[in-house]
């Protein structure tokens, strides 16, 4: 499905320098690569689909560093401090707390994708409609 999806924006995109770059990176990158499809391709997962939690949480530690390569110190007083927020946390799921909650918007657009996906698995919508409700 993933090649053929990839197929039809090809064949659907502008004629465009920048875009003809891009789908030939992607193409020989990802398609035909050496990266298996199973790897990357996360379009049927539930749940986190990315990984924006791991680079929201090295983002964190980078704004706390406030700067590229910070004193010994700095990084230790750094690394205590995260490592006792996850700590109350974990702690707390533990004790039966739930993760924290997800904002509104993403479990609804999780709900939508998780449908069309159904949708497209059963033949009650085209691929090109599948792909048509993800910009949407």
């Amino acid at each position: 499905m993933v090649i053929e999806a990839f197929q039809l924006l090809v064949e659907t995109c502008p004629n465009d320098n920048l875009i003809l770059e891009l789908v030939t990176y992607f193409k020989s990158t990802w398609i035909n690569g050496n990266y298996c499809l199973e790897i990357w391709n996360h379009a049927l997962t539930i749940g986190p689909r990315t990984n924006n939690h791991s680079e929201g949480f090295h983002s964190k530690i980078n704004k706390m560093c406030g700067h590229a390569h910070p004193n010994f110190f700095k990084f230790i007083d750094i690394f205590q401090t995260v490592e006792a927020t996850y700590s109350v946390s974990y702690e707390r799921r533990l004790n039966g707390e739930g993760p924290p909650k997800r904002r509104k918007c993403d479990i609804e657009r999780d709900e939508k994708i998780r449908l069309n996906v159904n949708k497209l698995m059963m033949g009650d919508i085209s691929l090109d409609s599948f792909l048509n409700t993800l910009i949407n």
